[in-house]
């Protein structure tokens, strides 16, 4: 990367705010750390939560990779791009303890909420949980998965939580609601369950499902729930979780999503691991994705089971990560923005100071 001169660029005070110097030790954690954003001097960023800012080395980064994609679009789209995000997806199983194959990257949190889903087959009777403090486009999707003409359909449900709540209080509420609303339905055996809950049988005829979506770190109020705690009630429960984790990435320590086994974790990147805007992970473990049936949009790799032809090219052993590779002509640099984000000791150090 090459660092930009501090004097080309002319700013109300007299300092230059979206330049810096690669041959310098990052400033401690603080104002001084200032001139590694683009921010316009007279703002204030009380905001990262909402959009994510990007930090200079990082968007110079995505800069360099723009320019290989137009000197030669055929050599990057057909060879230089799929290594690089490979590596960037490595990256982020590594950071929240998955294997490689079961993360891939997706525009954003909701885009990834979105995917799982409209994968699910649903069955009429089956039941979909959101709560008080969903985000409002995962809560609307909710409803609208509720409300679309096609059918079958699941039926929407949400638990109510009223702050200031202890960690104990939320998970006994969110319990009490799980069972009141299996209440609702004392004719419906909501035995489509995922494969490691204690009531799994594999050659069981399956009938109904219930699916929890469950936030981590609540956007409105700021509350981290106790999501682990509140996965492990659902595979008690029988219950699918998607956990929507926008914040989470870069907020929480020791993720480790292989111990925590959620069903299905989606989290930003471009907020608190600082990537380009947009980007974001979408974790479905190797014995979930087969629900994953594709991706959205539909890539070329999707694989039908109703059509006699050898499937795309390189989705013979995993279809949901190659779907996920190519699902059409888009500036990929906020994928490869992972890798530029993670490598750069500037970001390192404001991780640690995050955490």
């Amino acid at each position: 990367m090459t660092a930009l001169d501090p004097s080309a660029i002319a700013v109300d005070d007299g300092v230059s705010y979206d330049s810096y110097d690669t041959s310098k030790k990052p400033p401690p954690f603080g104002r001084s750390i200032k001139p590694y954003w683009a921010f316009d001097p007279k703002y204030v960023n009380l905001n990262h939560g909402s959009y994510g800012s990007t930090p200079l080395p990082v968007l110079f980064k995505c800069a360099e990779v723009n320019m290989l994609s137009e000197r030669n679009p055929d050599k990057y789209h057909r060879v230089a791009y799929m290594p690089m995000v490979r590596e960037a997806r490595r990256r982020v199983a590594e950071l929240i303890g998955v294997e490689h194959d079961e993360v891939v990257l997706v525009p954003n949190a909701t885009h990834g909420v979105n995917e799982v889903l409209r994968n699910f087959e649903w069955r009429e009777g089956d039941v979909l949980l959101g709560a008080s403090t969903t985000y409002g486009a995962i809560s609307r999707t909710i409803q609208y998965v509720s409300d679309r003409s096609e059918q079958p359909r699941p039926t929407a449900h949400a638990v109510e939580y009223t702050f200031p709540m202890s960690h104990a209080e939320i998970l006994e509420r969110f319990r009490s609601r799980v069972q009141d609303i299996k209440a609702l339905y004392p004719n419906t055996r909501f035995n489509d369950v995922p494969s490691d809950a204690p009531g799994y049988v594999e050659s069981e005829p399956k009938e109904n499902k219930f699916v929890a979506v469950i936030d981590s770190l609540v956007s409105n109020p700021g509350v981290l729930l106790p999501w682990k705690e509140m996965v492990k009630i659902c595979k008690e429960e029988g219950i699918w979780t998607v956990i929507d984790g926008a914040h989470s990435v870069g907020q929480e320590l020791d993720l480790k999503l292989s111990e925590a086994r959620p069903d299905f974790f989606i989290s930003n990147c471009h907020k608190w691991l600082y990537t380009k805007r947009s980007c974001a992970l979408l974790y479905v473990p190797k014995r979930n994705q087969h629900i994953m049936k594709s991706s959205i949009p539909t890539s070329h790799a999707y694989v039908s089971p109703n059509q006699p032809m050898p499937p795309a090219r390189g989705t013979e052993e995993n279809s949901f990560v190659a779907q996920h590779e190519w699902t059409g002509t888009m500036d990929q640099s906020a994928f490869i923005s992972v890798s530029a984000g993670q490598s750069h000791e500037l970001l390192y150090a404001l991780s640690s100071q995050t955490r």
